[in-house]
């Protein structure tokens, strides 16, 4: 069984469309892999949707932004557009993923540095 997926907010702000459980079920799930790969360095996840075309029908008309704050950093946005939600909130989620990841692994790579750079002092002393 793998390791159960932090519990952190997750603040979703429908807009313009209702929201259902199975919606914010769907979210929380889509989310679930970033939140257990990343969950300690993130604090919280707002998920945004709009319907932009309102009653008329369209081609990517549904638009879903995700922002996540991670320790350390000024918060991760992004955007996904799709003819339905379910897709927009896919596609925003493996967005957010990779934006997060790139986030945290420029957090990593500069603590290393220093860390480095403080040992290397240390031992020139």
């Amino acid at each position: 069984m793998p390791p159960r997926a932090p519990d952190l907010p997750i603040h979703i702000k429908p807009g313009n469309l209702q929201t259902s459980a199975a919606i914010e079920a769907w979210v929380r799930r889509k989310l679930a892999g970033s939140f257990r790969r990343y969950g300690s360095k993130m604090t919280a996840v707002e998920v945004h949707f709009e319907d932009v075309n309102g009653p008329k029908h369209g081609g990517d008309d549904t638009h879903c932004v995700m922002e996540a704050r991670v320790n350390g950093r000024v918060p991760v946005a992004v955007r996904a557009r799709a003819e339905d939600l379910y897709a927009a909130i896919d596609t925003a989620a493996r967005k957010l993923e990779l934006a997060v990841g790139r986030a945290v692994e420029r957090i990593d790579a500069r603590a290393r540095r220093q860390f480095r750079r403080s040992r290397s002092r240390r031992t020139a002393e």
